[in-house]
């Protein structure tokens, strides 16, 4: 679960429908990874209809997915592309999952996996696939044809060749001219940035959209789909990354109205979204299909464009399995419904210098500095967020040691007595908000009743202001780890 800033939802995405659940808890022997298992699910009752693996099963990086009619018979195929630690290997696959044909889509020492997406970007009636970089490689493009070879351009940067944060990519006819366009999204450690290019790499006029936060560098997820049944598509936006799992739907018109926006999973999850288009209830326009990022099960969600939930979530693994998800959507036997095309995520993080690659493998970590009377959040070990805290005061110092949250309270009452010369230290504090029970005694909690952050002042838990204590009890689950230390 990551949100590489902190932001408030509300001031970035304005008013919202609030759809949230719960998502599956980490059972005992949970994994982030699997074995890279394409699943195909029908739309009406989510059976799953054929499974295959698009790479060995001892490769952990995750696999994305895309239909395409590569043929133009009408007969849809399947593309795939490794995830991170895999080499540029596209393949291809029937619906059944028999093996087509392969191609590379970059130099063959390139292992930072590669994004797929297909569309007809010069109205022959076939699809092309198109390619990026997922975190670790450059912004270039490139576009194949069903056979792998190179078309319309060599390749191109959709932003500055320095960059190395992936991109995620979309293909969909948004200016309504019958041929389709390739949609652009930055990754990691980038301003939130989509663009649109026609298939020769020029930029598309007003095609730049900025969906959130000018401070949110978490990445963002597209896809393109007729939601509402006008002659283009529109652009579906989600976090991909460090944020809630907030979904966006962009008309692609001069004014950029926002047809919906909403969030899709409970306000603890962080992990972010992966989004899909598709007509999976037969009403002649798309739906908006979400499944988790990362750091969570392989829940998947489906909406009309404006943020109405029309049922039929369904989990695409395992309940151990908690790495996310990549979808699509497409129908494969003519009956109206799109089936559902899903591969397991693997995420992996950058580091900026204030990070702990060291408590990567902790979705979410609080280490208490206590000489620095500071707190820091990590996710996956990227600092999410520090602020000022105030722990124990000489005599009734704070503990020190490796800890868990074990319990939340929002609302709890602070009661002790002393005897003899220390009676004056009794306390009666009624009503204490955001409360995190980390070790018997000891809470990590707001301090209504001063205001003098980043000086001892307790009687060993740790004070927290009130913006920074609703914050840390919104984000940190039952189990979080806390290292508290000199």
């Amino acid at each position: 679960m990551k949100s590489y800033f902190f932001y408030n939802p509300k001031r970035i995405f304005g008013a919202a429908i609030l759809t949230m659940i719960t998502l599956m808890p980490v059972g005992v022997h949970a994994s982030e990874t699997r074995a890279p298992e394409v699943r195909i699910f029908r739309s009406a009752d989510h059976a799953q209809q054929t499974s295959f693996y698009a790479y060995d099963q001892g490769f952990r990086g995750g696999a994305d997915v895309a239909f395409g009619d590569f043929g133009g018979d009408g007969v849809y195929e399947m593309v795939t592309g490794p995830g991170t630690g895999g080499g540029p290997d596209i393949r291809l696959f029937r619906a059944d999952g028999s093996f087509i044909t392969h191609f590379l889509a970059y130099e063959p020492n390139f292992n930072k996996g590669v994004k797929v997406a297909t569309g007809d970007l010069d109205g022959d009636g076939k699809d092309e696939i198109v390619t990026g970089t997922r975190t670790g490689g450059g912004p270039y493009i490139r576009i194949f044809d069903g056979n792998g070879m190179p078309k319309f351009t060599p390749g191109f940067y959709a932003f500055d060749p320095k960059y190395h944060g992936g991109v995620d990519i979309a293909v969909g006819d948004i200016d309504g001219d019958g041929t389709d366009d390739i949609i652009i999204a930055t990754g990691q450690e980038a301003l939130a940035h989509v663009k649109v290019y026609n298939r020769f790499g020029y930029p598309m006029t007003d095609s730049e959209f900025h969906p959130f936060d000018w401070n949110f560098q978490g990445g963002i997820s597209v896809a393109a789909a007729n939601v509402d049944g006008g002659p283009e598509d529109e652009i579906i936006m989600g976090v991909a990354a460090y944020g809630q799992s907030w979904v966006k739907v962009y008309k692609t018109n001069r004014e950029q109205t926002v047809l919906g926006n909403w969030k899709v999973f409970a306000d603890d999850f962080t992990g972010g979204v992966n989004v899909a288009g598709g007509d999976v209830d037969n009403d002649g326009m798309d739906e908006v299909l979400v499944g988790v990022g990362a750091n969570g099960s392989s829940h998947i969600r489906v909406f009309e464009g404006y943020g109405r939930e029309i049922g039929g979530a369904f989990f695409a693994y395992e309940n151990e399995y908690q790495g996310g998800v990549f979808l699509d959507a497409q129908d494969l036997n003519g009956d109206g419904g799109a089936e559902i095309i899903t591969g397991p995520n693997r995420f992996i993080a950058t580091f900026g210098v204030d990070d702990r690659p060291d408590l990567a493998q902790y979705a979410k970590y609080i280490d208490i500095n206590i000489s620095e009377q500071k707190l820091y959040a990590f996710e996956n070990g990227k600092l999410v967020r520090s602020f000022l805290i105030s722990s124990g005061i000489p005599g009734f110092e704070s503990p020190r040691g490796e800890f868990e949250v074990f319990r939340k309270l929002l609302n709890h009452d602070y009661r002790w007595t002393y005897g003899g010369n220390l009676s004056y230290l009794s306390y009666n504090i009624p009503n204490v908000k955001y409360n995190l029970n980390f070790t018997p005694n000891y809470y990590i909690h707001y301090a209504y009743w001063h205001n003098d952050f980043g000086k001892k002042k307790s009687h060993g838990c740790i004070n927290v202001d009130l913006t920074n204590s609703e914050w840390i009890y919104n984000w940190a689950p039952v189990g979080t780890k806390v290292k508290i230390h000199d």
